[in-house]
């Protein structure tokens, strides 16, 4: 869809009439919505709403550029395999999601059923009410000029107030135990693990603020015994946070550990062990780490754009307000918090392990 044309542009006529320009708008459907990004300096806002309003409504098929798009993709696809990197992310990917054809990686056969027409009808049904569609705009215009480009750009767009509502796709993460070793040849040998721990939550603030901390207090415990002392991995860190599918909340802690093939076994067994010991007494020294940098960091964030997107577009669709109380949240953090956090995603028994050594 990116390389389609708007209005009376094909797309090669689109990039070069924008040239100069700080202006970008872009398309995108999921499992669950569909929607429109872009961004614009002050000066190009009403460029931004003009291809706003072309997205929606005078989208045109540019077979020239899509054909030459196929084809850069299909190279990449051809030869995505040669590429350990490649082969350990589509094996986790079919493992973290259970082998689920909504979530399979791209293959090369793939491009042969695609449909361009077909794409182009979908897009056109999916984009045809903008009245399904809210619109947020964050940053530092004149408000002045802005609304009345907005009445002129999206108030004139065809659109009934019509929500639809979305069915819940029954699977996402793997749940239970859900281990997958491999070999692959390799010119340099190394050998790469990813763990994934998950439980279902309600996805309050507080889940979201101690998914975060805790993969924090955990990539450091990590750093200092697997790569600082065992000298077993050449890097390794661990996030935490919730993912939302539809109306169905994870929270998920994963590390990451590209690691010594020699030492393979000693770095998956201080992964476990790292988890399991901080179930049960949290450094405290880390978790005031961890707080004194999520406090700062807070105040960076509230100087960008994406970050108030996200706040108003959380609270707009789920009533949640992620910016109120959230330092209130992370001063109440404790080691024993984290620990009973850690505790409960071990509890859960949903466990995901990938692992790919070179081949003899």
């Amino acid at each position: 869809i990116s390389t389609a044309g708007l209005g009376n542009f094909n797309h090669t006529e689109l990039t070069k009439a924008l040239y100069g320009k700080q202006v970008s708008v872009s398309a995108g459907i999921g499992s669950y919505y569909q929607y429109l990004s872009g961004s614009s300096t002050p000066k190009d806002i009403e460029t931004l709403m003009q291809l706003i309003y072309l997205n929606f409504t005078a989208i045109s098929a540019d077979e020239e550029a899509y054909k030459a798009a196929i084809e850069r993709i299909g190279i990449s696809l051809k030869n995505k395999d040669l590429t350990p990197e490649s082969v350990f992310g589509d094996s986790l990917t079919n493992t973290l999601y259970g082998h689920s054809p909504r979530f399979a990686p791209n293959e090369y056969e793939d491009l042969a059923q695609i449909d361009y027409n077909r794409m182009m009808q979908i897009y056109k049904e999916r984009y045809a009410n903008p009245g399904q569609f809210d619109f947020i705009f964050v940053g530092n215009f004149d408000e002045a000029t802005l609304i009345p480009l907005i009445n002129k750009y999206l108030g004139c767009l065809p659109a009934a107030k019509k929500k639809e509502t979305w069915r819940v796709i029954p699977s996402y993460f793997a749940m239970g135990s859900n281990i997958n070793h491999f070999t692959r040849k390799m010119e340099t040998p190394k050998a790469q693990a990813l763990e994934v721990w998950h439980k279902n939550v309600k996805n309050t603030l507080e889940d979201q603020v101690l998914a975060d901390a805790a993969g924090q207090v955990l990539s450091m415990v990590y750093l200092k015994q697997i790569r600082e002392d065992a000298s077993a991995a050449y890097s390794v860190g661990a996030y935490g946070g919730v993912s939302r599918f539809g109306d169905v909340n994870y929270a998920l802690l994963q590390a990451y550990c590209p690691m010594d093939p020699n030492k393979a076994d000693l770095a998956l067994s201080l992964l476990a062990s790292g988890l399991k010991d901080n179930t049960v007494t949290v450094d405290a020294d880390k978790v005031q780490k961890v707080k004194d940098y999520m406090l700062k960091q807070a105040d960076v964030d509230a100087k960008d754009n994406n970050h108030w997107l996200g706040v108003i577009d959380e609270y707009r669709e789920w009533g949640l307000d992620t910016q109120t109380e959230y330092k209130t949240i992370v001063n109440a953090l404790t080691p024993e918090k984290i620990a009973a956090y850690l505790k409960s995603l071990l509890d859960s028994n949903n466990h995901i392990e990938v692992v790919m050594r070179p081949a003899e």
